[in-house]
């Protein structure tokens, strides 16, 4: 009586956490999955939990009888292909366990002992099982705290007929207390994760207020007009055919477009003969050619005095309207860094398989100054980290985690183009890619494990690079016409621009590959990182010896996992392929350029810091056993 009024109070209480999950639901179907179960004295009853998967979970089990992981006669998958987009969470904490404080209520399981187990699969279980069915079934048992998936079919039993025979009051409390451990560790992966992105929204946030306006912000974000030219489809506007066009691709003009277009909705409920050019026109963003567009030196003194009055004073000069949409245009990067960073987590998570060393290297990452300082401002840095970074993971997914189902291909795929269509050398996921690719293969020969027929696996590449074509010429109407020829007068444009501002700014110039490699070492390794071009620390210096150190120690020991592990083969192909690019392809030394190496460089001195340890441990050790 006492254990239903429990379970009665307990139920109440938790209605407002079930009201929650249950708007959270994203699969059609019931909210409680009602199945029926083998209870005390072998008598059938219907057990109630939160529906984790799709509703036709029984009739796909067949399908996937071949994944079962629990021998005898039950059917367990850890990672189960049915779950639903929040089921698989409810099931590892366990969450997806609470109404069955209905069936404690009725008097039908108890909150400790033996998991009730569907008729079939009851009716299969060997004889000298049977004093399992002597009492009520619990929702927790000591098979879910010793391990459960990890267990085979005959320790489970067994785990269920020593509860039977020795259990009381303390070993109840026992199994409860462990029990709510799993439930927290359990929850606390997504938590953690939740937690990571919040946490990086608000110090970006108060990040984005401290930087200052930069000329750049005003052409990325007075070109958001673009946005309104495609949804209204006026693709053969003459600003299309413009440099402003083929300056740089497409897809941040459309994303700022997206951001500022409800304040020109807003506004043009007051004023119809508005247009969203004339909208950008009233905040004095001129980067068109309906109006005289402010020179580089010009933006930049302008911007200069705007820099040097405090954020809260008043603003009467020249392009102070334009920080207002700047400012919007800065709040969507804070979100999409913060996401980014997350991505790289994940990354993290995937090489060095350690959840502390994870999130060391997170905030090493997701506080580096060239990272921060350059992805807030209203530019493309941040939208180019978070697409560049999701690609690398799927790269991951795809070659090291095996998810090799069409989708995954398609994905990176559009994710690749969407890159490329942010900043030019997004295209280097593609040569990522492409390399991973062939080495993957190659590797396959090597093991005969390549199948006699390839072109299932050439389907995959080329399925890949025909999105990635497609979705780039969506995105970019510039190279509808002529797209080859077009293509290569972008990157003439870029490349003759590069070298005009090496004449503007000959001490940012780089000449040749050395002087390239060397400046990329200067900024990973020297630098100071509290100005924009600084090198205020010299070599000898302690965190430049650091630095080096931990870079040294963590190439070792990267090179020695890379012999065991393909993950980390898969990094150096990333790493190499970054840095020849920069070798080779950079010409001038600007921070921002730099960006692409600093998860490499975090993952170094990770590897670095897990070495150092190990070294430690192999010296302590043995001292101890003395």
């Amino acid at each position: 009586m006492i254990q239903r009024l429990l379970a009665l109070v307990l139920l109440i209480l938790n209605v407002p956490l079930l009201a929650v999950i249950f708007i959270k639901l994203t699969s059609k179907g019931p909210f409680l999955f009602k199945q029926s179960r083998v209870g005390k004295n072998k008598k059938p009853f219907t057990l109630y939990k939160i529906r984790t998967m799709v509703t036709d979970a029984e009739i796909l089990k067949n399908k996937y009888r071949d994944r079962n992981q629990a021998d005898g006669p039950v059917f367990k998958i850890f990672d189960d292909p049915r779950y639903t987009k929040i089921g698989k969470l409810l099931s590892h904490s366990g969450l997806d366990e609470l109404p069955q404080l209905i069936n404690i209520i009725k008097g039908e399981m108890a909150f400790v002992g033996p998991r009730p187990l569907p008729l079939n699969e009851a009716r299969r279980i060997p004889k000298k099982y049977n004093d399992r069915f002597k009492i009520l079934p619990g929702i927790t048992s000591s098979w879910v705290v010793n391990g459960s998936h990890n267990l085979t079919f005959k320790e489970w039993m067994e785990l269920d007929l020593k509860y039977i025979k020795n259990h009381n009051l303390l070993v109840d409390l026992n199994i409860a207390v462990k029990t709510l451990l799993i439930i927290m560790r359990g929850v606390s992966k997504y938590l953690l994760n939740f937690t990571l992105i919040i946490a990086f929204v608000f110090m970006y946030l108060n990040a984005s207020q401290t930087f200052s306006y930069f000329y750049d912000e005003y052409e990325w974000v007075g070109r958001s007009y673009f946005f309104d030219l495609a949804i209204n489809r006026d693709f053969d506007n003459k600003l299309f055919e413009s440099v402003f066009s083929y300056d740089q691709p497409m897809l941040v003009y459309y994303i700022y477009g997206a951001v500022l277009y409800p304040g020109y909705i807003k506004e043009k409920k007051f004023k119809p003969n508005l247009t969203f050019e004339k909208y950008l026109h009233t905040y004095d963003l001129y980067q068109d050619i309906s109006m005289k567009t402010l020179s580089l030196r010009r933006l930049g003194y302008n911007f200069d005095e705007i820099n040097s009055i405090k954020k809260d004073s008043a603003c009467d000069r020249l392009l102070c309207k334009s920080t207002i949409l700047i400012d919007k245009a800065r709040l969507i990067n804070v979100f999409i860094l913060a996401v980014a960073t997350f991505i790289v987590f994940n990354l993290f998570q995937i090489l060095l398989n350690n959840k502390i060393l994870s999130i060391i290297g997170t905030l090493f990452w997701g506080t580096n100054f060239v990272i921060m300082r350059w992805s807030l401002q209203a530019q493309a840095e941040a939208i180019f980290l978070f697409l560049f970074n999701l690609g690398i993971l799927f790269i991951f997914l795809i070659f090291y985690k095996n998810k090799k189902r069409p989708i995954y291909f398609l994905a990176f795929g559009l994710i690749s183009a969407l890159c490329f269509s942010t900043k030019i050398h997004g295209f280097l996921l593609v040569v990522f890619f492409t390399v991973i690719y062939v080495f993957d293969l190659y590797d396959k020969a090597g093991k005969k494990k390549l199948p006699k027929n390839i072109l299932p696996e050439l389907k995959q590449f080329l399925l890949v690079m025909f999105v990635f074509s497609i979705t780039t010429l969506v995105l970019n109407p510039y190279l509808w016409k002529n797209p080859v020829q077009r293509l290569g007068n972008l990157y003439s444009y870029r490349y003759n621009r590069a070298l005009t501002h090496q004449t503007y700014y000959p001490a940012s110039a780089l000449q040749d590959a050395p002087s390239r490699l060397n400046a990329a070492m200067q900024h990973l390794f020297l630098e100071k990182n509290d100005g924009d071009y600084s090198r205020n620390y010299h070599f000898g210096s302690i965190p430049a010896v650091i630095r080096v150190i931990l870079f040294i120690i963590g190439l070792i020991f990267a090179i020695k996992a890379s012999l065991k592990e393909k993950r980390v083969i898969y990094f150096f192909i990333i790493t190499f392929i970054s840095m020849i690019f920069i070798a080779f392809y950079l010409m001038l030394d600007w921070d921002r350029y730099y960006n692409i190496l600093i998860f490499p460089l975090v993952v170094f001195f990770l590897y670095g810091i897990k070495g150092i340890y190990k070294l430690i441990v192999k010296l302590i050790t043995p001292l101890q056993n003395r």
